[in-house]
């Protein structure tokens, strides 16, 4: 794949964000269109766009009957919130959301959320947090269901787009926190290494 946000959708781009855990740390699924990237893992939770264009996020083996009316997944690890319930193994030891190489658990993290309703999408970053934090802050910002996202200090980011030279393609202005390493041409002039989620301005 290309690595940068498709050309019919620059010029309406607004942000990108970051995606989820490499292959090598979990194996967890991701399809594009018909493209299946690698397969779904039923204990994962995944994030997922419908034909209708509704989304969810869930334990994949609650909505693998419905694989083939999915645009796209994206899976991480066991959903951090689901239900409106934070998951029971989470305290500010566990290492199963992600953590340094040395084991560390107060990192910077990334989480993606949905609103009860489905209809309200959440972005979570957060310096210096355990995987239970990050549940809990984005269960108290209004997320029903949560997904945990990339970590550490360089993968968690959300970057802003302007044109300010209506002749020529957006640029990344800023980011969410100001402590994120990124140049302007990312994701659109340079190619991403690894998966993103991108959002558009409506018509």
């Amino acid at each position: 794949r290309p690595g940068r946000v498709p050309s019919e959708h620059v010029d309406t781009l607004f942000a990108v964000f970051n995606g989820g855990f490499k292959a090598t740390h979990g194996q967890y699924g991701m399809m594009v269109g018909d493209v299946e990237l690698l397969p779904p893992r039923d204990i994962a939770c995944t994030f997922a766009r419908y034909r209708d264009g509704s989304y969810r996020i869930a334990t994949w083996s609650s909505m693998k009957a419905e694989r083939a009316e999915l645009t796209y997944y994206r899976q991480t690890p066991p959903c951090l919130v689901e239900d409106g319930q934070i998951h029971q193994a989470l305290n500010e030891h566990a290492k199963g959301w992600g953590a340094t190489v040395s084991g560390d658990t107060v990192i910077r993290r990334s989480a993606m959320g949905l609103s009860e309703d489905r209809k309200t999408l959440f972005y979570g970053l957060g310096e210096a947090m355990t995987a239970e934090a990050i549940a809990v802050g984005m269960k108290a910002a209004g997320a029903h269901w949560v997904a945990v996202l990339d970590v550490n200090y360089s993968y968690p980011r959300m970057l802003f787009y302007e044109r300010p030279d209506p002749e020529r393609p957006p640029i990344a202005a800023s980011a969410i926190i100001p402590a994120i390493d990124f140049t302007r041409y990312d994701y659109v002039g340079n190619a991403s290494p690894r998966d993103f989620f991108y959002l558009t301005r409506a018509p």
